[in-house]
């Protein structure tokens, strides 16, 4: 008995001992020759020996327990780099502070002595992330012409981009079958877009200053804000890691020219800076339907977007971006651009529009030495948006002034198993709008706190967790929880489940342009609550091997349910938009399969498919909500050589619900549903030399039209001119013709 509890002591004790030594080791993974270090973020840190390791977070740092009876050894990987590994005696590497270590990955690319067959897919299913996250490359933006944000979803099946109306050439996204102002848009984390500028917004953001779009579904981090609801879509611009200098032309058999330069320059050690310029035109009227209108509207943009970057000693990093631009649009009828006679001129209905945008972000951080892991930041804000309108006889001015700031802290509990993140946050918003005279202007104050947690005690489960207090001037107090929870049963396997709140207040002019470009009259019936709805949904992605290459399916399904929205309702009045609150149900269920695979060698295959039932009330009965199709489909196939590149997209986009108002409108010929229909777009790359890139294209290869995108295209000033039945293209088959010419960046040292 006595010899029993004496070895069950000394098993106790050897147990305590071996825990006691183990030793935890901190570091940051960053990319080699960059500078300042470029962070590789959710790359895979494991010791030689055991089964299980750590990920690296966002910036690149990672925290490890280290068994001392494995090998002192440690394995870095991390998709598009080549895997190494650092081996030491039993002191460990680094500084005396908390044994930090800075290690360094080289990219596939940047490899002399090998010949890397793998090339990483132009967009991917991120399996590492709590929240389902799809990346899209440059690489896959240049698939297409990708002029603007609002034509770098033309190869991406989770984004669905329309034309909100028949004149005016404004855009919207959807996702998960939902107007895309439920999911906000934000340029390298900072929300620039909302409010009037989701207008044109994807018109203002061009396709060449694009380096990556993370395509995000559910509701997100509450360190984000408390607008999202099906997702978010944020844009990482050109950074120097992409290129030191780009120049690209375009051209289309409709006349729409553009022209972009991006340049990237290290300033000094410390400081580098960005400059993207942009410039299109739309000179000339073109009317292919001969309806009388032009097709696409004539307009003049010029843009320019600035950035400083700092990273200073001490753990200090900073940067400050500035966006300037201004545009005039010019639509209606084509007579008001080809005729001579001021008379008839005069008697035409026109639109123009004229918009001046400022806006500038900032971030500044603090990490903490020797605790990599321990952070502070503030990010701040600002727009100044002006927009005045007129739409035949309707007129529409907008100004905003737009202010937001987030502080947060980040540290651990323990160890990195165990991460929080803190934030108090406020967002102001002061709106002059005038509709047709009419003042609808508002003024917004939300002041808000927040807190995060995140837990993942292996590289295959992790939980984040987070709620977030708000308090609005008009509207009071209102809470925001957020759920995303990621599990890998297997290495190949990732599960996901997210749930949520989102909570918005509605632009039912910027967000609604018919409102403005038909002659209906907008009828607002009450006064307009905040939209406020839950997000429930979860993902399966699965990762395999077919013939020896390998491949993703990735099925997800979301259902979102509100408690309040902005009811745009066109099925009320045949002449009359009748805005209100939300009066009985609305949902939406959206599930997406998607299969990525390699067939041959050189030849990449996308497969995905769509079925959204969205139904809200309209007109006294829940219907499928007007223009949002059952049923969609894409088929994207890549062909690369050494000096060719060939793209094709197949999409399906089923039959959509429309007015019911056939019998409403005699002597014009309206369908109550419109027919399904597929369009083809292709495109070839031609690789002359190095630096140099010319390619060739078609949308809509096919020619498919809308036959009568506009009711009462001959009587545009009569009560029956209407603009939102426009459930297919207008303009028809675009060719067109572009050049790039790139400077790649120069590898750096360490100062």
């Amino acid at each position: 008995m006595i010899f029993r509890a004496f070895a069950l002591l000394l098993y106790i004790g050897l147990g305590l001992a071996s825990a006691l030594a183990q030793t935890e080791l901190a570091g940051r993974l960053t990319v080699a020759g960059s500078q300042p270090p470029v962070p590789i973020a959710y790359a895979r840190v494991a010791q030689v020996g055991t089964a299980t390791g750590v990920l690296t977070d966002s910036a690149g740092y990672f925290r490890l327990q280290l068994d001392p009876v494995r090998p002192m050894a440690l394995v870095f990987s991390a998709e598009g780099f080549l895997t190494d590994t650092l081996r030491f005696n039993h002191a460990l590497p680094g500084d005396h502070t908390g044994h930090a270590l800075d290690f360094q990955l080289y990219p596939a690319s940047m490899t002399r002595e090998l010949r890397i067959e793998y090339r990483r897919r132009a967009a991917a299913a991120l399996t590492t992330t709590a929240q389902q996250t799809e990346l899209i490359t440059s690489r896959e933006l240049t698939k297409a012409a990708c002029c603007n944000l609002g034509e770098s979803f033309e190869t991406n099946p989770s984004v669905d981009v329309n034309f909100t109306d028949a004149v005016s050439g404004a855009k919207s996204i959807s996702l998960l079958g939902l107007n895309g102002v439920y999911s906000p848009i934000l340029i390298e984390g900072m929300p620039l877009y909302q409010g009037l500028g989701r207008t044109y917004g994807l018109n203002y953001i061009p396709g060449p200053w694009v380096g990556s779009i993370q395509v995000s579904k559910g509701t997100g981090p509450v360190v984000l804000g408390y607008e999202s609801l099906t997702g978010q879509i944020n844009i990482a611009l050109k950074a120097p890691t992409d290129e030191r200098t780009l120049l690209n032309v375009y051209a289309n058999d409709y006349g729409r020219l553009e022209a972009n330069l991006n340049h990237h320059a290290r300033l000094s050690p410390r400081w580098q800076a960005t400059l993207l310029a942009h410039g299109s035109t739309v000179p000339g009227a073109v009317d292919r339907n001969g309806d009388g209108f032009v097709d696409v509207p004539l307009s003049d943009l010029a843009t320019v977007f600035t950035k400083l970057k700092y990273q200073g000693e001490g753990g200090w990093q900073g940067q400050l971006a500035v966006q300037a631009l201004r545009e005039v649009r010019r639509g209606g009828q084509a007579l008001a651009y080809t005729s001579d006679d001021p008379a008839v001129v005069a008697a035409t209905y026109r639109l123009r529009t004229e918009t001046t945008r400022v806006s500038y972000f900032s971030k500044t951080g603090y990490v903490w030495q020797g605790r990599p892991y321990q952070s502070v930041g503030l990010q701040t804000g600002g727009t100044y948006h002006d927009q005045t309108g007129t739409y035949g006889f309707k007129t529409w001015q907008g100004r905003q002034w737009r202010w937001n700031a987030n502080l947060i802290f980040e540290s651990v509990i323990g160890d990195t198993r165990h991460t929080y993140r803190l934030g108090l946050a406020y967002q102001y918003d002061r709106y002059q709008e005038a509709y047709n005279g009419l003042d609808v202007g508002r003024t917004e104050s939300v002041p808000g706190a927040y807190g995060e947690y995140t837990y993942q005690p292996t590289e295959r489960f992790s939980a984040v967790v987070g709620l977030r207090a708000d308090l609005h001037n008009a509207f009071g107090a209102f809470a925001t929880p957020r759920l995303n929870l990621r599990y890998q049963p297997w290495a190949t396997t990732t599960l996901r489940l997210a749930a949520g709140r989102g909570y918005r207040t509605a632009n039912v002019f910027a967000e609604n342009s018919p409102t403005l470009t038909s002659n209906r009259a907008v009828v607002l019936s009450e006064a307009l609550r905040p939209e406020v709805g839950w997000n429930l949904g979860g993902s399966l992605v699965q990762q395999f091997t077919l013939g020896l290459r390998e491949g993703s399916l990735v099925l997800d399904y979301y259902y979102t349910a509100f408690e309040n929205q902005v009811i745009v309702d066109y099925d009320q009045d045949p002449q009359a938009i009748v805005i209100g609150n939300l009066a009985g149900r609305s949902r939406a269920h959206s599930l997406q399969a998607e299969l990525q695979w390699q067939p041959l060698k050189l030849l990449e295959a996308k497969v995905a498919y769509k079925l959204y039932d969205v139904r809200a009330p309209f007109g006294g009965k829940t219907e499928q909500v007007m223009l949002t199709p059952r049923h969609r489909g894409l088929v994207n196939l890549a062909y690369e050589l050494r000096r060719w590149r060939l793209d094709g997209t197949w999409k399906l986009i089923g039959a959509q619900r429309l007015h019911p108002f056939a019998e409403h409108h005699p002597g014009f010929v309206l369908r109550e549903n419109a027919p399904g229909y597929t369009l083809v777009d292709g495109q070839v790359t031609w690789l002359p030399a190095e630096r140099w890139e010319l390619y060739l294209g078609v949308e809509n290869l096919f020619n498919y039209r809308q036959p009568n995108p506009i009711v009462d295209a001959e009587a545009p000033l009569g009560p029956f001119f209407d603009t939102s039945y426009v459930w297919g293209p207008i303009l028809g088959r675009v060719v067109y013709l572009g050049l790039r010419f790139t400077v790649p960046s120069k590898p750096q040292t360490n100062p």
